[in-house]
């Protein structure tokens, strides 16, 4: 995995205007709200180009599996390579009976 925060010591804060941006980009990957599988990677990519990425506890890109017909995860935020300290990125899913769909929601606090 790449290495996105080399000291996760160092914090700083996502600015309110970027913190926007980032759940704009959230939203608009979410905006169907269903789904056949978690479009966790979907909000990676669109968030990447704001300088917004998902980290590990050790400062490593995100990566692991999401599993469960119901469930929730907040994941660590990085910002130009910084550990933030003022935001998280909040996740729940929930697989539907009837349609295999998962209805999945997600925002930033």
């Amino acid at each position: 995995m790449a290495t996105i925060v080399r000291d996760m010591s160092l914090k700083t804060v996502l600015p309110p205007a970027v913190k926007r941006k980032v759940q704009r980009e959230i939203e608009r990957v979410l905006q169907p709200t269903y789904f056949r599988s978690i479009p966790l990677s979907d909000i990676a990519d669109k968030i990447a180009p704001l300088n917004v990425h998902l980290i590990d506890d050790d400062g490593t890109e995100w990566s692991g599996f999401l599993t469960g017909a119901d469930g929730r995860a907040d994941f660590e935020l990085a910002y130009n390579g910084l550990h933030v300290k003022n935001a998280l990125f909040h996740m729940t899913w929930h697989k539907m009976d009837m349609s295999g769909n998962y209805e999945v929601i997600g925002y930033i606090s």
